[in-house]
């Protein structure tokens, strides 16, 4: 029993994905009807305040507040930079855009962040997600134009047999 159950776990894993045969079939992700692109801003002031996370993140505020004129205590509006939900979101889409191996992917952007990258484990897994799926989309095998007419292989043995004797 446990042999056939096996054998049939085997037959299933090695079978290859099912694909849907109805063409009408709804995409998961509809392509947009059309695109309009608008314009827009936000004023930044002295008077905003600017606060980042992380070990790294300190340079960086000073950058922007010695580039910037930003306050370190301002009240109208706030400045948040975070560096680790840049990075894992990075890094992770690039490794399993790269490798092709999304679970990895998590899993090393995760240890290579440290106790930063528990807390984005989420924003990874979106991350990844959409980048595996995304290069898989490009990478698709196109279909073969019927123009084209095969390219003939031969081999010793076919030309041997062709041979007069």
């Amino acid at each position: 029993m446990t042999v056939r159950i096996c054998i049939a776990l085997s037959i299933l894993a090695f079978a290859g994905p099912v694909r849907a045969a109805a063409p009408d079939h709804p995409a998961l992700i509809p392509l947009p009807s059309s695109v309009t692109w608008q314009t827009g801003g936000v004023t930044v002031t002295p008077e905003w305040r600017v606060e980042a996370k992380g070990k790294a993140a300190t340079g960086v505020v000073d950058y922007a507040r010695r580039t910037f004129g930003l306050s370190a205590n301002g009240k109208s509006g706030q400045l948040k930079l975070a560096l680790v939900p840049a990075a894992a979101i990075g890094i992770g889409a690039m490794t399993a855009a790269m490798l092709r191996l999304p679970m990895s992917a998590v899993l090393l952007t995760t240890l290579f962040l440290g106790s930063d990258g528990l807390p984005v484990m989420p924003l990874t897994i979106v991350a990844v997600v959409v980048a595996y799926v995304t290069a898989v989309w490009l990478t698709r095998p196109q279909p073969a134009s019927s123009s084209t007419p095969p390219a003939r292989h031969e081999t010793r043995q076919a030309r041997a047999t062709d041979a007069p004797a």
